[in-house]
């Protein structure tokens, strides 16, 4: 994921929830934010088609579906018909991952809009630093 997506470990992942606990908050603060609801993706060795017997086309096998080479991702997709930009509910942000490559001035950004998020909000977002392991491709998080 973060070679592919977040800029060769120089920029951040977030962390998203969905529980009740969260949608009941949404809903009684800010009743007219969208939620966003994950998806597994399932890999297969195989594709899906694009189309049924009776010629139409089908939605969420495609949107869903990804080459067993990449299962190592375990990736969760939001969907939406909509296109641009998707706003979505601050208070389903948990976790907020910074590359191991990222400059000091986009940590220092990220680790303020986080701090400022949870005064806000009255929320609990970490913000977790990762470091690459020296003896393995994991990654550690720094305290």
């Amino acid at each position: 994921m973060w070679a592919h997506y977040a800029d060769e470990h120089q920029g951040c992942v977030v962390e998203f929830q969905l529980t009740n606990e969260i949608i009941n908050k949404i809903s009684q603060t800010t009743p007219s934010e969208p939620i966003i609801v994950p998806f597994h993706v399932n890999y297969s060795d195989k594709r899906p088609p694009l189309y049924d017997k009776n010629g139409d086309m089908y939605g969420l096998d495609i949107a869903l579906s990804k080459s067993t080479q990449w299962c190592y991702e375990q990736e969760v997709r939001a969907l939406s018909n909509r296109e641009g930009i998707h706003h979505f509910s601050r208070y389903q942000i948990t976790k907020v991952f910074t590359g191991v490559r990222i400059t000091d001035i986009n940590k220092a950004k990220v680790k303020n809009t986080v701090l400022q998020m949870n005064k806000d909000l009255n929320t609990r977002c970490k913000l977790v630093e990762l470091s690459m392991a020296f003896d393995s491709y994991n990654f550690v998080e720094l305290d």
